[in-house]
């Protein structure tokens, strides 16, 4: 009778572990596709980012820093937005040829076998021409 209820115990110890652990590998497939997605928010603003022009040409300047374009904002807005990620811009600084933005990237984490729920952030900084 020991065997059978120490066998059981043991049983439902190795339960739990492989629980936990397929809610663990859930969670880093998670973190690696939002890495995917913050590295191509990086390089399509980099690829396609141009400095907003007004009307006659001339660059639009916001605190003395050239502004990223509204249509790549909003591109990648409503991309990331469609996958539950907010994101937000802010201009850093400029050169002669590139202008920087800092962009904060909001997502949720969960894990549901502890019910775990949360936002995390990733900050980082694009570069877009000026020209």
């Amino acid at each position: 009778m020991k065997t059978i209820i120490e066998t059981s115990v043991y049983l439902i110890i190795m339960s739990l572990i492989c629980l936990i652990s397929l809610d663990f590998i859930s969670l880093n497939q998670k973190i690696t596709n939002i890495n995917g997605i913050i590295q191509y928010t990086e390089d399509y603003i980099e690829i396609y980012g141009i400095a907003e022009k007004d009307s006659s040409g001339n660059t639009l300047y916001v605190d003395g820093h050239p502004c990223l374009s509204e249509s790549v904002i909003e591109t990648v807005s409503d991309n990331l937005n469609s996958k539950g990620i907010n994101i937000s811009f802010n201009h850093a600084d400029s050169t002669e040829n590139y202008a920087y933005v800092n962009y904060t990237i909001t997502y949720p984490l969960n894990l549901s076998l502890i019910n775990y729920q949360g936002q995390h952030s990733y900050s980082g900084l694009a570069r877009y021409s000026i020209y």
